[in-house]
C-alpha cells in the first residue's frame, strides 16, 4: 500500500514491496464449513462452476498447488 502511494504521488519512481499472509490460525476447510452452515452447499457440487467451465474437472487446492 505504501509503495503504491509513493509511486502514485511521484515521490518514488520504483518501489519494492512485499507481504506476508499467516494462515496458521485458520483450519483447512474452514471456508467450506462456513459455506455449508450458510446453506451454500459444497463447492465441488457447484452447478454454476460446471456451467461456466464445461468439461473442466473440479480439483482441490492441494492438487492445484502441485501443478
Amino acid at each position: 500500500h505504501f509503495a503504491a502511494q509513493a509511486v502514485m504521488s511521484g515521490a518514488m519512481n520504483v518501489c519494492v514491496a512485499g507481504g506476508v499472509e499467516v494462515m496458521s490460525k485458520v483450519p483447512i476447510g474452514a471456508n467450506i464449513m462456513d459455506g455449508l452452515k450458510a446453506g451454500h452447499g459444497l463447492p465441488f457440487d457447484a452447478s454454476g462452476i460446471a456451467e461456466n467451465f464445461p468439461g473442466q474437472p473440479l480439483g482441490s487446492q492441494f492438487e492445484g498447488a502441485e501443478l
